[in-house]
C-alpha cells in the first residue's frame, strides 16, 4: 500500500527525472528554473480534487469513500448506499458534482 506521501514524492520524482541537479543547487538569487516548473505542475495535477459527475462513476467508489456534494453536504458510501452526513436523504445526481474528499486505502 502506498502512503499519499509516498505518492507524492513518486510525483516529483518522475517530474526530475533527467534534470541537471547544477540547476537547482546553483547559489545566488531565486530563479524558476524549467525544473522547478515542472516539478510544481505535477505537484499541482497530483493535489487537484478528483470530481465526480455521473451515476456510474459514483457506484465505482469503493466503500467508505466520502463525498462533498454541490452545496458542501458529506456523503459516505455504505454497502447499500450513500448516506448523507446529517439526514437519512437519498443521494441524487443533480447534487453534482461531487468531490472525492477521502477514498480508502485498498487492503
Amino acid at each position: 500500500m502506498t502512503t499519499p506521501r509516498e505518492s507524492l514524492a513518486q510525483v516529483i520524482a518522475t517530474a526530475n527525472e533527467g534534470a541537471c541537479t547544477c540547476c537547482v543547487t546553483s547559489p545566488g538569487p531565486a530563479v524558476v528554473m524549467p525544473l522547478d516548473v515542472k516539478v510544481a505542475e505535477a505537484v499541482i495535477e497530483f493535489l487537484k480534487p478528483r470530481v465526480i459527475t455521473t451515476a456510474e462513476e459514483l457506484d465505482a467508489l469503493p466503500v467508505k469513500t466520502i463525498i462533498r456534494d454541490c452545496v458542501g453536504d458529506a456523503w459516505r458510501k455504505h454497502p447499500d448506499r450513500w448516506r448523507c452526513s446529517y439526514n437519512d436523504d437519498a443521494i441524487q445526481v443533480w447534487f453534482a458534482p461531487f468531490e472525492v474528499v477521502f477514498t480508502p486505502a485498498a487492503t
